[in-house]
């Protein structure tokens, strides 16, 4: 989608100390018909949803390729707290495993040490949180819950916002919408590719799930902006600063946000210690092992067809050890296909006919 056609404004703003800003969003964004045709990045997240509360079953789930869409081009950009909750977060003992089957179960790519930290900044791992506008576990406001059920044909009320299987579903839908419109919108600047190695890449991330990531006023407007400069290594301080010049969001302007966005980065990485991680190993901590896989490729790039697969595990097996084994059976060409050609999803909520699943290769025969 050319940048002229990205018309979303920022959508998770501040107002004092809890979440405004998202009606703007939608009085900026126009309604199009060919919006019907820009969503495929989230195949996989709708999968993955098909089958939470109040969900009808689908039988069919990898047909059409392209799943109903909201009512504008881009999903909602998640809502935050209130960026003055800035303090050192305390890892002595890292941080809880408690929603980890959740994490596992929605996060495809994105890192369960950064679902971790976004809920600690977001709610303090509260499930329960309502004491503002935005509520449960991740923080998801009313408009977003409501695009949510559009685009998935979900009925979820405010409610039900409090378990944290649909708030964790939500975040992760629109975290994934974040990262690929950087990607399609800005091939060239380095630290806005896919990389959890790389803290600049979860700064900005972060930053557009907290102030917007939108072409036209978010993070992506800032970036455009810097481009057109000559800069190419641009990170979360140089689109602080130069936010008030490229006429974006006054929230990218916010010293309270940026900090908020580098303390959910912080406790990120201290959760991805090796110090942390011994600690895990030293308490018989294992992967979580699934039986069901969903491999999806989109041989011309994420807004073309995709291409699905089924693979069963016995015995079950790692997301990580799954993704080994497609590349070693020559299925997965890790050298070609970015992060973004590809996505494998495991245990998927929702029923599938015996006759699609194959075995996933070099399993025990």
């Amino acid at each position: 989608m050319a940048s002229d056609q990205d018309t979303l404004a920022t959508g998770a703003l501040v107002v004092g100390g809890g979440v405004a800003g998202y009606a703007l969003w939608r009085w900026l964004q126009p309604r199009r018909a060919e919006a019907a045709t820009a969503n495929a990045a989230v195949a996989v997240a709708a999968d993955a949803v098909a089958s939470l509360p109040g969900t009808p079953m689908d039988p069919y789930p990898d047909l059409p390729a392209t799943p109903p869409v909201p009512s504008s081009a881009e999903p909602p950009v998640g809502p935050v707290t209130s960026p003055s909750q800035v303090d050192a977060p305390s890892t002595s003992s890292g941080l809880s495993r408690e929603f980890d089957p959740i994490f596992e179960r929605y996060r495809g790519s994105i890192p369960i040490e950064y679902l971790r930290a976004l809920a600690k900044r977001e709610s303090g791992m509260r499930p329960g949180e309502s004491s503002g506008p935005a509520w449960g576990l991740m923080q998801i406001v009313e408009v977003v819950r409501k695009d949510f059920n559009e685009a998935h044909g979900t009925k979820y009320t405010r409610r039900d916002l409090l378990d944290p299987t649909v708030s964790v579903a939500m975040c992760c839908w629109v975290l994934r919408f974040i990262i690929e419109s950087y990607q399609r919108n800005h091939p060239r600047v380095p630290n806005l590719r896919e990389d959890w190695s790389n803290p600049r890449f979860v700064e900005l991330l972060t930053a557009g799930w907290n102030a917007g990531f939108s072409e036209k006023a978010g993070v992506g407007k800032v970036v455009s902006y810097l481009e057109s400069l000559g800069a190419v290594d641009i990170d979360l301080d140089q689109v602080h600063a130069h936010a008030r010049l490229a006429a974006a969001t006054r929230h990218l302007s916010n010293e309270k946000k940026v900090r908020w966005c580098k303390s959910v980065v912080e406790l990120y990485q201290r959760e991805r210690s090796p110090r942390n991680a011994a600690r895990r190993r030293r308490r018989g901590a294992k992967a979580t092992q699934h039986t069901i896989f969903v491999f999806r490729t989109y041989p011309e790039g994420m807004w073309g067809p995709v291409v699905t697969r089924w693979y069963r595990a016995d015995p079950p097996t790692t997301w990580d050890e799954a993704k080994r084994r497609l590349i070693a059976a020559g299925l997965l060409d890790v050298r070609i296909l970015r992060p973004s050609e590809w996505k494998l999803v495991a245990d998927p909520p929702f029923r599938i006919q015996e006759d699609r699943v194959r075995p996933l290769p070099g399993g025990e025969r």
